[in-house]
């Protein structure tokens, strides 16, 4: 799969711009430590962006690893039931 820029991959710029200020403000307000995202439509994938910081005090990054728990598994029935 290939990085597209945002005109290129389709998206709405000023939707976007919402999502990613969503989990900014998200991360400002303390809600959450920090979060990762990456976008995918059609088949275009938009670069990843990454918002706060880690325990350590590290800068979250699209590669860092999150502890998702038990979050997976309502995601698993769904999609097994659809099937």
């Amino acid at each position: 799969m290939t990085l597209h820029n945002e005109p290129l991959a389709n998206f709405d710029a000023a939707r976007l711009d919402r999502v990613y200020h969503v989990l900014a403000n998200a991360v400002e307000a303390g809600a959450i430590p920090g979060a990762a995202i990456q976008l995918i439509s059609h088949g275009r994938l938009l670069p990843p962006r990454a918002f706060g910081a880690q325990r350590s005090g590290q800068p979250t990054t699209p590669d860092t690893i999150f502890l998702t728990a038990s979050v997976t598994k309502p995601m698993t029935v769904t999609a097994a039931m659809i099937l």
